[in-house]
């Protein structure tokens, strides 16, 4: 799970906890929580946690780096080890702002600049094939994980304005950063599993940014910001091998929570974004 709880717990951190409980993960990604914060989490819900990353997990973590834990495999259950990296990227400027303000695609990459720019630093430090060398040898193969809140637009989505229906950007604007995730052999998990997204339902609100609506968003610009972004690496004789088609293969389902989908009240939902699960079968 990714889960921006809103400047540690929004309008409730006990119902942020419940929401995490309900959802029944075994790792989650907090952003905007601080390490105390991250320690109450884990210990309410009975688990281990990095509060320096903002992750707890139901398995022992082992820190990397400022934003990357490792699982590591354990003895006689395999040779996978996994990483999960927490991402919260800086929320201003703005990009799509821009587009709405300008309707310019180049004004708004270069707003951009910020998020990517952190991202790349973060994904630098967090190499596949370091992470297998911090597992001493026991790792044959890493699942890494990437989650959070990114501020920024998925580069195939088309984003729409709930109320109208109307679209005011448009599709495939190359945001460096998720091109950046793409290029290292990253799959976008509620993407593989939705495909294109289509207008906002009950069913499917595919926006992440606001649940809140107007309250929180008022310039009208909800987006699916928050994302699971996963990759496979396999070690062999030349390196390591990236297998998308495994990834997209092991993905059990992922959807998005809010207050309606976990306490049948969207009204009861603490934060102001919508929280993000993936399963995946390994």
């Amino acid at each position: 799970m990714s889960f921006n709880i809103w400047c540690n717990g929004g309008k409730s951190l006990d119902r942020c906890i419940d929401a995490i409980r309900r959802s029944n993960v075994d790792v989650v990604c907090l952003q905007e929580a601080s390490a105390r914060t991250t320690i109450r989490v884990a210990v309410a819900l009975g688990m281990n946690c990095c509060p320096e990353v903002g992750v707890a997990s139901r398995l022992p973590l082992v820190q990397f780096n400022d934003d990357t834990v490792v699982i590591m495999p354990r003895e006689g259950e395999g040779t996978t080890a996994i990483a999960i990296t927490n991402v919260h990227l800086p929320a201003y400027p703005y990009p799509p702002y821009e587009i709405k303000k300008t309707s310019n695609v180049a004004d708004a990459l270069a707003a951009h600049v910020k998020q990517a720019e952190s991202l790349d630093g973060i994904l630098d430090a967090s190499g596949l094939p370091e992470i297998v060398q911090a597992t001493g040898g026991k790792a044959q193969q890493c699942l890494h994980f990437v989650c959070g809140d990114f501020n920024c637009p998925s580069s195939s989505d088309v984003l729409y304005t709930p109320s109208t229906g109307d679209t005011f950007v448009k599709s495939n604007v190359p945001w460096s950063a998720h091109l950046r995730m793409a290029d290292e052999g990253f799959i976008d998990t509620y993407r593989a599993r939705w495909g294109r997204q289509p207008l906002p339902s009950a069913e499917n609100p595919f926006y992440t940014w606001s649940p809140l609506g107007p309250a929180e968003e008022k310039e009208g610009c909800y987006d699916r910001i928050d994302f699971i972004y996963c990759r496979l690496g396999k070690v062999g004789a030349t390196g390591i091998t990236k297998d998308p088609a495994a990834v997209v293969a092991g993905i059990v389902e992922t959807h998005h929570v809010d207050g309606t989908s976990v306490f049948g009240d969207a009204s009861l939902w603490p934060s102001d974004h919508r929280a993000v699960v993936t399963r995946m079968k390994l």
